[in-house]
């Protein structure tokens, strides 16, 4: 058995662990932060488009709430 390096899934053949790492090395994903007090993206221009792409991305629950006050907030100023 081979096992993958990003995800630590098994699969039985060398062949099918280089093609499986190849998708899973793009799934590793890590937050992008503006600023040191996790006030994502705060003055970037698209910030509302940045943290659309970062919810999608996120699977903390924590995390996930935050963004989306954050995308509310921004949704509401631009409204």
């Amino acid at each position: 058995m081979f096992k993958c390096e990003f995800c630590d899934k098994e699969l039985k053949s060398k062949a099918g662990l280089v093609r499986h790492e190849k998708s899973c090395n793009g799934k590793v994903v890590e937050l992008e932060l503006c600023s040191d007090d996790n006030d994502y993206y705060q003055g970037h221009p698209r910030r509302l488009i940045k943290l659309e792409g970062m919810l999608t991305r996120t699977t903390d629950e924590n995390e996930r709430i935050k963004i989306i006050k954050l995308i509310l907030e921004l949704r509401n100023e631009n409204s």
